[in-house]
């Protein structure tokens, strides 16, 4: 019996390549969940309710923060889903 080394290595590389992948998602999800706790926090703070903060505000200054619009988004659209507003 022959046994495929070469077979086995590449199944391992595309296992560990899969299990990254899926902590790199976790992980952009718990940064974008706590970056939107932030900004809800933050908006509280300053006596804005989130009824009243634009989704074009939202997306500005949460992409000077955070350096892309990408993030911006993603951090804009968790508060509007979660506690609505940024209409």
């Amino acid at each position: 019996m022959q046994i495929n080394f070469k077979g086995l290595l590449l199944n391992q590389i595309q296992e560990k390549q899969n299990n990254m992948k899926q902590l790199e998602n976790t992980f952009e999800k718990k940064r974008i969940e706590f970056n939107a706790e932030l900004l809800k926090a933050q908006l509280r703070r300053d006596g804005i309710s989130l009824e009243d903060y634009p989704w074009d505000t939202c997306v500005a200054e949460q992409t000077d923060r955070y350096g892309d619009e990408e993030t911006a988004r993603k951090v804009c659209g968790m508060i509007k889903s979660k506690y609505g507003g940024g209409e």
